[in-house]
């Protein structure tokens, strides 16, 4: 079929390649299509973000959930930006069918159970209504579990869904250093964005990924002690790498806590660091803050919020408790036995 000059999807994925594989379109593999046409989606996403992020009204939403389930993101953002037949004729002109790019595309694995698609039916609604939100998720790299039957038996795979790096996301510029068990951890921020189909309203996705601060400890690396050179990255950088490890033994419990921690710490500065872009009155956060937890695994951020009121602030214990009933909101989606979760006071002692 005879190629249309004038669709400015093509003419945007052509660009691409030109800029990052140095092809033609006749030329290109369907993964570089793919990400030519993500790029060229998300040049009017990126704009529409941007618009949304300097409307502001009264309080800022923020929701903490372990669990996100937003599905694939190409068919979405095309029927968001009512695109669908300009892309349709662009895909016609390569010989590339939706279906094609709709398969290559892996979903973000970042939880699928009723907690992910409540929280992520939640952010949408919000985006609907354009009400500015903040959703906070960690970046896990086995986010769900595949589970198969095989000779009557079964077994539970992992998801990788970023070993083709996710196109939906940008790195931000900024981190948190983190201190569990003794130890620092740097906690790193990646954005996706949050679209509807009833309007040009974007909010935000904020994925946290831990990285250790210290790679290599070069004087195990040099005595030939290799698993303590790398022991330092393996712990801080597995804090990520997966959802729900099984935590019947104290081993995964104390990872469970961990884990917990440093979302909930990292959330909660980030959400303190972007009130005070704003506003200068820390008293005056519970009229501008909203925090929705999404099931019992973000408990944390209560006490952390607490913490950094008293500690950070100077208020009495009794004002950081008032100012955090105002701001927090509790969201059950469902009762499972990880809903009763607890930790003995001696753990969670070890971790801070």
């Amino acid at each position: 079929m005879e190629k249309n000059n004038n669709n400015f999807i093509l003419k945007r994925i052509q660009n691409f390649l030109y800029s990052f594989y140095a092809k033609e379109t006749d030329d290109a593999r369907l993964s570089e299509i793919y990400d030519g046409l993500v790029k060229a989606l998300m040049q009017d996403i990126g704009k529409n973000w941007t618009k949304s992020k300097k409307l502001f009204k009264n309080k800022e939403v923020y929701l903490l959930s372990f669990e996100y389930n937003p599905g694939k993101f190409i068919e979405s953002a095309i029927e968001s930006l009512d695109y669908t037949d300009e892309v349709n004729k662009c895909l016609d002109s390569l010989n590339i069918s939706m279906e094609d790019l709709v398969n290559y595309e892996k979903e973000a694995s970042l939880g699928n159970s009723d907690i992910g698609i409540g929280s992520w039916y939640l952010m949408k609604e919000l985006s609907k209504n354009k009400i500015k939100s903040m959703a906070y998720a960690l970046r896990y790299e086995s986010g769900g579990m595949k589970q198969e039957i095989r000779e009557g038996r079964q077994f539970v795979n992992p998801n990788e869904w970023l070993y083709r790096g996710n196109k939906w996301e940008h790195k931000k510029d900024f981190s948190y250093i983190l201190n569990i068990q003794d130890k620092e951890v740097k906690a790193v921020a990646y954005d996706m964005p949050i679209f509807n189909n009833e309007n040009n309203f974007v909010n935000s996705l904020r994925l946290w990924k831990s990285e250790s601060i210290n790679k290599i400890d070069y004087l195990n690396l040099k005595s030939g002690d290799l698993k303590s050179a790398y022991d330092d990255y393996i712990n801080n950088n597995s804090l990520t790498q997966f959802l729900y490890l099984d935590n019947s033994t104290y081993e995964g419990k104390i990872f469970r806590l961990k884990q917990e921690y440093f979302y909930c710490v990292s959330s909660i500065q980030d959400i303190f660091r972007r009130y005070f872009k704003r506003n200068f009155e820390i008293k005056n956060i519970k009229n501008k803050v909203k925090i929705v937890l999404a099931d019992i695994h973000p408990s944390l951020a209560i006490v952390e919020f607490i913490r950094s009121l008293h500690q950070g602030y100077n208020l009495e214990i009794g004002e950081c408790v008032d100012i955090s009933r105002k701001v927090f909101d509790h969201i059950g989606f469902l009762v499972t036995p990880d809903s009763r979760e607890s930790y003995d006071i001696s753990m969670i002692k070890s971790i801070d």
